[in-house]
């Protein structure tokens, strides 16, 4: 279900705000355009501040992208994922469903670093964030 006004974002903020503003009533196929512009990677924190619902929604259109030829070398858009999904998991939590999308982006990625242009030792802080989400066992959010 495309999120809407009233569950797109879980708390008012500026941040929400954001989110919002680039998010709400888009399509897959605006997300998909979004996520192929060159400067793709100022969506990746509203991942951070996204409902469960809207992540649900949209992360399905990152994967995608990711497993793209399209995403070769855009390690600032994958890391930045990576992050804004393992904070929002640390923090607040996700249903089943979106934890189980978020956790088959996560490994999609660690199967081929190289294609990200990432370093084991160098970019440490995303992997780790990819490590942490597809480590996550505790049940779904309340």
């Amino acid at each position: 279900m495309m999120p809407d006004e009233t569950n797109i974002v879980d708390h008012s903020s500026l941040d929400g705000d954001w989110a919002k503003k680039n998010f709400l009533g888009k399509t897959h196929d605006d997300v998909r355009a979004m996520f192929r512009a060159d400067n793709n990677h100022c969506y990746t924190e509203a991942f951070t501040y996204l409902s469960d619902l809207a992540v649900g929604y949209y992360l399905p259109v990152a994967i995608e992208y990711a497993a793209s030829n399209d995403s070769a070398g855009d390690d600032l858009f994958i890391g930045g994922i990576a992050t804004s999904l393992a904070c929002q998991l640390e923090h607040n939590g996700f249903s089943d469903e979106t934890k189980q999308l978020s956790q088959t982006f996560a490994k999609l990625v660690l199967s081929d670093l190289a294609k990200y242009d990432f370093d084991r030792n160098g970019d440490r802080f995303w992997i780790d964030s990819l490590e942490y989400i597809c480590n996550q066992t505790h049940g779904p959010r309340s």
